[in-house]
């Protein structure tokens, strides 16, 4: 009703403008015509009274004329008298004179400028004997007629019998000789009166002055003085010895007409521009009707190809069930999809059914409660599902449809609101996708991942690390050649495992399933870390580390294993493209309250065309074939995508003259207490379990241990790991997760709960760790994680961090499956370690429940489970045990809790186990 209403009311609004148009425009030529008219008539009434002006000058020059006449009469006398007048014959011409002239007062002579002779002389007797010259008033006008010999016409003048008079004087001439003077009063009220009774249409619109050439006009004397402002005519009026003006105003009498003639004509162009807007009004609406006609089919066509079209693509959407609601919940819209997913038809369920009815009322309520939570009240009717889409707010929801015969289908839906014009919800759209083919595809996807990163990380574990002993000579002197083959063959392992760790970590990158175990370190620390990490890289390519002292004890919030890998990346970078005996520079600096730490080298620089894309994945400056660098160009994409997720920034800048400055900024802390280290010259023979079920690896670790003076128990299977942990004590573990005989992650457990293992180091080594896996262990203590294939340096550097092979004999449990990887893991540690090799889970177990370790090498991807279920034995048997993962699968933050250190089998370094070896096995035995 409201909306008709405005309806109408715009309507007749714009009919109201359509009449103002009209009107106005009806008027233009109504005003042009009233306006022809009356300049018409103003014209010709402008030329009536000029005629009528011209008779009345006529007339009035005739009456001044005829005056001046009749005085020049008794003019003529007196000189044919030659001035000899008789009294009495002067007294009858004066008196014919006198009575001849209608608008005479007197006539009088005056021979000799002095009256003689006035008639009338009743009124006028004291006139007689008077002399002009005692009349100042009268001299000047006397004296201009005796000069000039002309008659002159004055006034109107204020005559002392009263009223108003005009003067004429004639001069009288006889022989040349002035005589004496003339004098005429003419009556001003009588002459000027005749003006007024025969003027007729002109009464009002004239005014008389006097205006002689040479002289200035003089004052208005008739009429009013405003009819010379702005007058219609001046017309002259000649006098005797003068000039008149006459002026004439025009009395605009077509106005009047005017006026009604211009009313008729405003209620004629107001009624006919009504009428004509009624006209128009109808025909517009006449031709509204057909449009709206033509226009209501148009959109009937185009709503019935819109519904054929949205009915083709409902039909056709037969991967997503489409389904609509009412705001009370009952389906109005079931797709093919929605019929083909669930089983129902929508014969059955529009209008009938509510989405309860596939959906699982457990997912309902936790999800209600969970948003009851969230909102901190209680949900009221359908909001579960609905409350976000009415906010306007998009929500990707994950839950299960169950179908009509009982099975239930993973979907991934989203709900939307159905809104009106004005704003107000009418119903629901839910739009879900089943997801179980995604889910398989991620499960297969996230298996062979798994497989691959185990399977290549393991013997290329072996194959590195054996490499890395025979090059360092461990393994006795080899001939030059036979050297030269050896580093260019250990090289080629190094980029292989590089390669993969970049394709993985990319991978698990796009995925979104890196995570991160973040804990304040000391800058410094993690700087001496890197360098040693790289060490052996920067002596082959005969390119010296500089770093700098500084931020001694500025902390940091970082991934320990990813900040390694960051920083060890710059590092390689900067190595690589230096040239030979070139330096690079490793410091850190405060800038405001960030720590930046840079890595300067003096290389060829980076091209101004390569610096926007330096970061991104796959960039190099030399992409060709034929380059002389190697690498993926992921490196620096990885670094990036790293620092990020841990809080931070990288960027870079030119170091002048050649070469570039990579640098990382973090948000910084001062520590709040110096942490007690413990005294190394009490620690004496670390023990370590090493959990691998791959005989190579577990050989190689056991090799590398031993050689730097672990005492190393292997430990193959979880089982046997757990048997080790309760029956010996180990100063760390090392720990694969891929066991045969249980998962890594329950192995964890398993040595954490073995009394006096709660606090071993754990050092997770495996060649592939599972998403949920790395969450699990980023929430273990002392636990590292080494990716296979095992970066011996890197090894060894956490194993010295938790042990101290100087003073002590370490005994180590590799849990490994690879022989080969224990075999050089063993020759790496060399005699400063007492390694025992356990290639499933199950042997790990049965030597932890025989023999005591200090540190367990544990690797997740063990042939008999997962070497991550062997942590939990451990924990049991041997709680003082350390536990290290040594792996090449990924360590997730749950798992890397469980353990005292996980790494990488990938990106491990030897030296840096043996040193994180010691560094477990060292804690170990202060425990004890």
């Amino acid at each position: 009703m409201t909306r008709m209403s405005f309806t109408v009311s715009r309507d007749n609004w714009r009919f109201m403008l359509m009449v103002l148009v009209l009107f106005a425009a009806l008027m233009i030529p109504l005003e042009l015509g009233l306006r022809t008219y009356r300049d018409a008539a103003n014209s010709e009434l402008a030329q009536d009274i000029l005629e009528q002006s011209n008779r009345l000058r006529a007339l009035l020059e005739s009456e001044i004329n005829t005056a001046a006449f009749l005085a020049t009469g008794v003019e003529s006398y007196i000189v044919a008298k030659n001035g000899d007048i008789d009294p009495e014959e002067i007294q009858r011409i004066l008196a014919l004179v006198f009575e001849r002239g209608r608008h005479f007062r007197n006539i009088g002579l005056a021979p000799d400028n002095q009256i003689e002779w006035v008639f009338p002389l009743t009124g006028n007797e004291s006139a007689v004997g008077l002399r002009y010259a005692d009349l100042p008033e009268q001299w000047p006008a006397v004296e201009r007629a005796m000069t000039t010999g002309e008659g002159q016409f004055n006034g109107p003048v204020d005559l002392v019998q009263g009223g108003r008079g005009l003067l004429y004087r004639a001069p009288i001439m006889i022989d040349g000789a002035y005589w004496g003077l003339l004098s005429t009063v003419i009556d001003a009220d009588s002459l000027l009166g005749l003006m007024d009774s025969v003027s007729g249409e002109l009464s009002g619109l004239l005014a008389l002055r006097h205006a002689a050439a040479g002289r200035p006009v003089g004052p208005v004397f008739y009429g009013p003085p405003s009819h010379f402002e702005n007058p219609l005519n001046v017309l002259s009026i000649g006098v005797p010895g003068g000039e008149w003006q006459m002026a004439v105003q025009a009395r605009d009498e077509s106005l009047v007409y005017g006026g009604r003639y211009y009313l008729l004509g405003v209620l004629f162009v107001m009624l006919l521009s009504v009428l004509l807007g009624l006209a128009l009004r109808l025909v517009w609406q006449r031709n509204l009707v057909n449009r709206l006609d033509v226009e209501i089919k148009a959109r009937t066509a185009d709503l019935r190809q819109s519904h054929d079209l949205l009915d083709s693509v409902l039909s056709a959407a037969r991967s997503f069930a489409i389904i609509a609601t009412d705001t009370k919940g009952i389906i109005t819209l079931f797709n093919k999809g929605a019929e083909q997913m669930l089983g129902y038809s929508a014969h059955d369920m529009v209008g009938k059914r509510h989405p309860t009815a596939f959906l699982l009322a457990d997912e309902l309520n936790e999800r209600e409660a969970r948003l009851e939570e969230e909102l901190e009240r209680p949900l009221v009717g359908d909001e579960a599902l609905t409350l976000k889409a009415r906010q306007g707010l998009e929500e990707i929801i994950n839950l299960h449809y169950r179908h009509r015969d009982g099975h239930l289908v993973p979907v991934q839906a989203v709900v939307s609101a159905i809104t009106s014009q004005d704003g107000s919800v009418q119903g629901y759209l839910g739009i879900a996708e089943d997801v179980s083919e995604r889910r398989r595809n991620e499960t297969l996807k996230n298996q062979f991942i798994s497989t691959v990163s185990h399977e290549l990380r393991t013997p290329l574990t072996s194959i590195a690390g054996a490499l890395g002993l025979i090059k360092s000579g461990t393994l006795g002197e080899l001939s030059q050649p036979a050297q030269e083959m050896v580093s260019l063959a250990h090289n080629n392992s190094q980029r292989l495992a590089s390669l993969i760790n970049d394709l993985l970590d990319i991978e698990k990158i796009a995925a979104g399933k890196l995570s991160f175990d973040s804990q304040w370190v000391s800058v410094a620390d993690q700087l001496k870390l890197a360098q040693a990490s790289i060490d052996n890289y920067s002596r082959d390519q005969q390119v010296i580390i500089r770093e700098s002292e500084g931020c001694s004890l500025v902390q940091i919030k970082v991934d320990q294993q990813r900040f390694q890998q960051v920083i060890a990346n710059l590092l390689s970078n900067a190595i690589k493209f230096s040239p030979s005996n070139g330096q690079v520079w490793l410091y850190a600096e405060l800038v405001k309250d960030q720590v930046r730490i840079s890595v300067e080298d003096q290389g060829e620089g980076i091209s101004e065309e390569f610096r926007e894309s330096i970061f991104q994945r796959f960039a190099q400056a030399d992409s060709s074939d034929q380059r002389n660098k190697g690498g993926t160009g992921l490196g620096l994409a990885i670094s990036k995508e790293l620092v990020e997720k841990m809080g931070g920034t990288i960027d870079f800048s030119a170091n002048e003259p050649r070469g570039s400055i990579f640098w990382v900024e973090f948000p910084c802390r001062m520590p709040t207490s110096n942490l007690s280290k413990p005294d190394t010259d009490t620690l004496s023979d670390p023990r370590l379990l090493v959990i691998e079920d791959d005989v190579d690896a577990a050989h190689m670790l056991k090799i590398l241990l031993e050689e730097v003076g672990y005492h190393v128990t292997v430990a193959s299977t979880a089982y046997r790991a757990l048997q080790l942990c309760s029956e010996q004590s180990f100063a760390a573990i090392t720990l694969d997760l891929g066991l045969p005989d249980m998962d890594g992650i329950d192995l964890l457990a398993g040595i954490r709960k073995i009394d006096g293992l709660l606090s071993v180091p754990i050092i997770v080594v495996s060649g592939r760790v599972q998403q949920g896996e790395l969450e699990l262990l980023e929430h273990q203590p002392e636990l590292e994680i080494i990716p296979k294939p095992i970066n011996s340096d890197r090894l060894l550097q956490v194993l010295r961090l938790h042990t101290n092979p100087a003073t002590t004999q370490g005994r180590i449990l590799h849990v490994e499956d690879s022989h080969d990887l224990h075999r050089v893991v063993r020759e790496v540690a060399g005699s400063e370690f007492r390694f025992h090799l356990a290639t499933s889970l199950k042997t790990s177990r049965e030597l932890l429940q025989t023999q005591a370790f200090d540190l367990v090498l544990l690797d997740l991807g063990m042939p008999d489970g997962n070497g991550a279920d062997l942590i939990t034995d451990i924990r049991q048997l041997q709680p003082l045990c350390a536990i290290m993962l040594l792996t090449g699968q990924n360590v997730d933050s749950e798992l890397r809790a469980r353990v005292d250190a996980a790494l990488m089998k990938s990106a491990l370094s030897l030296p840096a186990l043996l040193s994180r070896i010691e560094l477990l096995i060292r804690k170990v035995d202060n425990e004890h």
